[in-house]
């Protein structure tokens, strides 16, 4: 059998660079840096290193017999080629599994699934175990030089992401730097203010409207939209396309910068030039936003931005390298198999300084307030916010945090009385997807102008998109009444959904 070593280099090398795929593939990529980067290459070699000497010592008990020894390289170098052609994917920022998911229509097959995935090493196998030692020597040369440019180009990926300091939040931009604004200094101009209730399902608030009173007063009082679509399924194609007040159908990231393609095939890029925020008309529009998730303080130049809560960049440690390495490898995906649980403590705290400082955002001195709360998306928020009503106990835990909602209206009521003929649109960024991961549902859409309590309500579909057309309008002094309203979404049409599927 073959008398080098190369197949231990390249399975080193293979679990190094697929490792350090996690840290550029989109998501990490477009956010903030969040790992210190010397610590992201110390449990890459970590990892790699124990991975590869566990594969020697196997091959050392195995090598004694000549076709357990033979099995044994070919499975080892068939994991490499598994491994290369998973990492080629990270490297060109493509979800595998949506490519799966659009070829195979989401089946639920184990068996179809595991021949998907892992299809590269079964084929591999099944070829080397037939080739001659000189041309497994020579593809195992090849296969070094090839992942020693990767892993170098990765490397190289990895400094610009995590080196680049302008992506980093600055401390503006942290929640615990906020400074309240002086209610007294108010000349409660119009303006819009635009709230985003995380995950706000049309479905499960009309289920509990009788459960929550100023929701349903409020709702009663609005333009009230039934059949209101989220553009996108996730948070992450979502509020780019509400924001920019396009459809989308698929999105790029690059160099930490967002950009998604319309149902037009056009090509759209994430920024203030093309979102709601830029107004073209004689008036100067100012911005406030405070929001989660996305980088909205490095995208938009505005007024007064906070997006982080105490922020700073975290270690990983040796187990979350082996839950990385494990998503990576899609053994969780196959297998079901799930290490860790998710740390909500920050996004807990986030959801308490947001909820009890929701009115100093409100006051912000500029024409539009918007704010993306974390809920009522799971998990569970309300503890050492609210407390629940007896008669709440028997809801889910998504339904119970609509109290949170109901409670942010309230203690705001007040505040936005205050902003007569201001536009006020209380909406979500997607659906309540346990519901129904693979086909889009309607989100909650309430609107009114501020001392305008008539009532009218919409059944035919519409699209989040469409607010930024109704917020141009509203600049221009063509929405002053709830009416005025209701005619702009009735002369909107809708459009598909993007159902991404990871």
């Amino acid at each position: 059998m073959v008398k080098n070593y190369y197949f231990l280099i390249n399975f080193f090398l293979s679990i190094f660079g697929i490792f350090l795929s996690f840290f550029y593939f989109g998501y990490n990529s477009y956010f903030y840096p969040k790992f210190e980067l010397i610590n992201i290459f110390i449990n890459a070699f970590a990892i790699g290193t124990l991975s590869t000497f566990l594969m020697a010592i196997s091959f050392f008990i195995l090598s004694k017999q000549k076709l357990i020894e033979k099995i044994f390289i070919c499975s080892l170098n068939s994991a490499v080629i598994f491994i290369i052609y998973h990492y080629l994917f990270k490297f060109a920022d493509i979800s595998y599994f949506e490519f799966f998911s659009n070829i195979l229509s989401d089946n639920n097959n184990i068996f179809i699934k595991t021949i998907f995935y892992f299809y590269p090493f079964i084929f591999s196998l099944i070829i080397l175990f037939f080739l001659s030692k000189k041309k497994i020597k020579n593809l195992n040369k090849f296969l070094l030089i090839f992942l020693i440019i990767l892993n170098l180009l990765s490397v190289i990926r990895i400094f610009t992401i995590y080196g680049n300091m302008e992506r980093s939040p600055t401390n503006l931009n942290d929640y615990v730097n906020f400074k309240s604004f002086d209610e007294k200094t108010k000349d409660y101009k119009k303006k819009v203010f635009l709230l985003i209730f995380d995950e706000f399902d049309q479905y499960y608030f009309e289920k509990n409207l009788d459960n929550f009173d100023y929701l349903k007063e409020i709702y009663s009082q609005s333009y009230a939209h039934k059949n209101f679509y989220a553009p996108a399924k996730f948070t992450m194609d979502s509020i780019p396309a509400i924001l920019t007040g396009k459809s989308i159908k698929k999105t790029f990231i690059k160099n930490g910068n967002f950009s998604f393609l319309d149902l037009n095939n056009k090509k759209i890029d994430f920024n203030y030039k093309n979102s709601l925020f830029n107004q073209n008309n004689d008036k100067k529009i100012s911005t406030s936003i405070y929001g989660n998730y996305h980088p909205y303080c490095r995208i938009f130049k505005v007024k007064n931005c906070y997006d982080v809560y105490n922020f700073k960049k975290t270690k990983i440690n040796f187990f979350d390298s082996i839950k990385i390495l494990s998503d990576l490898l899609y053994l969780n995906k196959i297998l079901k198999i799930d290490l860790f649980k998710v740390d909500v403590t920050n996004d807990t705290k986030l959801s308490k300084f947001i909820f009890f400082n929701n009115n100093n955002f409100l006051l912000s001195n500029s024409d539009i307030v918007y704010i993306h709360y974390p809920y009522p998306h799971l998990p569970l928020k309300t503890k050492n916010i609210i407390q629940l009503d007896s008669r709440l106990k028997n809801l889910s835990d998504f339904e119970k945090n609509f109290l949170l909602v109901e409670n942010t209206l309230i203690n705001s009521k007040d505040i936005l009385g205050k902003f007569k003929g201001s536009l006020l649109i209380i909406t979500s960024d997607h659906w309540f997807r346990e519901l129904n991961q693979n086909k889009a549902l309607p989100s909650v859409f309430i609107s009114k102008i501020i001392d305008d309590n008539n009532y009218f309500q919409n059944i035919s579909d519409n699209n989040a998109s469409s607010i930024k057309g109704l917020i141009d309008l509203y600049f221009k002094d063509k929405i002053k009444s709830n009416f005025d309203i209701m005619t702009y979404f009735n002369n909107q049409t809708n459009h598909a959904t993007y159902v991404r599927k990871n």
